[in-house]
């Protein structure tokens, strides 16, 4: 039952393809592109058309992007080709076959001669992160870092926020790939840093979901939940419908992870619904997939099967797509888990062609298990073992420890059962080492969450000491000048008790006064913020109320206040000087008196 959600070797090409294609439904990059004028729009425009078609008229699809491409090349904007190669790659990973691999490899070989041949480091740190991505899913890792070191090396001279997110984030892939996942979790954290410092939504976007899938990767689901409704926040705020799309997938998979069910479901009929009001009904092939993944991999098979026969929808795209033969191989496994062995033959023989041919490692090591474990079902030892050397093959060139222990297991098992007893201690041997290493994988993966906390916690108190600081530093400015406000108006006050010219008086009088509504607005800035979350409109009409109050106030208290200092002394008399009338009086005392 274990793989019984195996339909979905494709899920995840699906998810890239939607993802991909989520700006604009067809008839608006249409329309769009009738009315660009410059080759820029033109270029993005067509590049979207082919994304959008990837799956659903392929051939279409291939025309859109050759248009792209002669519309870049014929534009001699040396950027804007590095950007089309860079785009015609992305779209040949969204269905990652072997051969689509290399058609990627090839458009970001050109992007890097032409970024490299006209100096553009920027679009050069770009291209780097972009083989990075071919070489994981080649499971190449030491190239993928290689890359990875390249891009982050021109990112950390240049003072693009977002080539620095996007190349930390690329760097923290490949570590997660490679099982090093405190390293993942560091880099991850340096793009977050970077994006809140910048303050910009789509890099703060790319941040959290980068860490929920790290989190996800380390199976607290909570955490990973927290950073996906963080994305679905800005989503919300920007009116980003489309956006939202994704933004309910992704919650409801991580939900369905977490074994709530009924939470996950309504998720992705939230997205369906979305994807109707929209009008974008290609979109709902991704939530009626997720659906029927969340029922395989929580045991419900039947019911898995019976809801995905009933959208036809999601058959027609992977037929349409030319990836049928992963619906072929999800109901060989499914049929195996079902126990319909005859079923299950013939699925599965009917895709091996496809998988061999166009198939990443990864799911031919998917398909190599599946055919196994169909063979151990049936009883057919030897193909059985034929299959799993096959996937332990695969599992030895991509490093992969977890894939295997599930080798070795299976094949001392079958290697015991045909009596070559030899075989089945040598495996379970392997088994066993492989076991103990998942253990201490398992006991750094329990470290590693351990580490997050502690860092999480870490971060929180240098916030909160940040925050302190900088409330007990803005307190002592206050003090400060509510003390220098309150000296200029005792001296103000004290000047009524001397001889000082008008001039004088009306001068402090004015810079006092100044100072105090000034100070004013300064304290009611801080929650006139709050009331409007620094919404401009917002600000403006209050600080104009402000204005129309304070204003008339102002001029009207700072002319009484001066008039009647300078009019009336309080402690002098005709004139004479307050000390020299006490003098005077003193004087005159007799001497006895004094």
């Amino acid at each position: 039952m274990k793989r019984s959600s195996l339909l979905l070797s494709a899920v995840f090409l699906l998810h890239a393809f939607a993802s991909a294609q989520k700006d604009y439904l067809a008839d608006s990059l249409k329309k769009g592109l009738s009315l660009a004028h410059t080759d820029a729009e033109k270029v993005f425009l067509l590049d979207e058309l082919a994304l959008y078609y990837s799956g659903l008229d392929n051939d279409l699809a291939a025309d859109y992007g050759a248009k792209a491409m002669a519309t870049a090349e014929l534009s001699r904007d040396r950027k804007l080709i590095v950007r089309a190669y860079l785009r015609d790659g992305g779209r040949w990973l969204t269905m990652a076959s072997l051969a689509n691999i290399e058609l990627a490899l090839q458009s970001y070989q050109h992007a890097e001669k032409m970024a490299k041949d006209n100096g553009l480091d920027e679009e050069l740190g770009y291209v780097y992160t972009s083989l990075s991505r071919v070489y994981r899913a080649k499971g190449e890792h030491d190239k993928a870092i290689n890359y990875n070191n390249q891009a982050l090396s021109i990112a950390s001279g240049s003072n693009s926020d977002s080539l620095k997110v996007v190349a930390y984030n690329s760097m923290g892939n490949t570590y997660r790939m490679r099982n090093e996942k405190l390293l993942a979790f560091r880099s991850y954290l340096e793009a977050l840093n970077v994006a809140e410092v910048s303050k910009k939504d789509a890099l703060l976007k790319l941040a959290y979901a980068t860490l929920s899938e790290c989190y996800a990767g380390i199976e607290d689901y909570d955490k990973a939940i927290d950073h996906s409704l963080k994305v679905m926040a800005i989503d919300r705020k920007n009116n980003d419908r489309y956006s939202l799309l994704d933004d309910y997938n992704s919650v409801g998979r991580l939900f369905s992870a977490k074994k709530q069910i009924d939470i996950a479901l309504s998720m992705y009929e939230s997205a369906i619904a979305l994807a109707d009001s929209l009008r974008y009904h290609s979109y709902k092939i991704n939530s009626y997939l997720n659906i029927a993944n969340m029922y395989f991999s929580n045991h419900q098979v039947v019911k898995g099967m019976q809801y995905l026969n009933a959208h036809q929808q999601v058959l027609d795209f992977f037929k349409n797509a030319g990836l049928g033969f992963y619906l072929d191989e999800g109901y060989g496994s499914i049929y195996t888990a079902l126990g319909k062995l005859d079923s299950a033959y013939y699925f599965l023989k009917k895709s091996e062609p496809a998988i061999e041919q166009k198939s990443n490692y990864f799911v031919k090591y998917n398909f190599y298990e599946q055919f196994g474990t169909f063979y151990k079902a049936k009883g057919d030892l030897a193909n059985a073992i034929l299959y799993y050397l096959k996937a332990k093959k695969i599992g030895e060139t991509v490093k992969d420890i977890s894939l295997l222990e599930s080798c070795a297991k299976n094949l001392d098992t079958l290697y015991d059962r045909s009596g070559d007893y030899r075989m089945a201690y040598k495996y379970n041997s392997e088994y066993n080492i492989y076991k103990d290493s998942i253990k201490t994988l398992a006991k750094e993966t329990d470290m590693l969450k351990l580490e997050v906390d502690n860092d999480n916690r870490r971060r929180e108190r240098l916030a909160k000491e940040e925050e302190e600081n900088t409330a007990r530093k803005h307190n002592i400015q206050y003090m400060g000048l509510t003390a220098g406000l309150a000296g200029l108006f005792v001296a103000l006050v004290m000047m009524g008790f001397f001889v000082v010219s008008p001039r004088t008086i009306r001068a402090l009088g004015f810079f006092s006064f100044i100072f105090l509504f000034e100070f004013i607005i300064l304290l009611a800035d801080k929650q006139i913020h709050e009331w409007t979350h620094g919404e401009p409109w917002k600000i403006l009409l209050i600080k104009i109320f402000l204005a129309a109050v304070l204003l008339p106030l102002h001029h009207w208290l700072e002319h009484k206040v001066i008039h009647y200092l300078t009019s009336r002394r309080k402690i002098s008399t005709s004139g004479m000087p307050f000390l020299g009338k006490v003098f005077k009086k003193k004087s005159a005392l007799p001497p006895e008196a004094s």
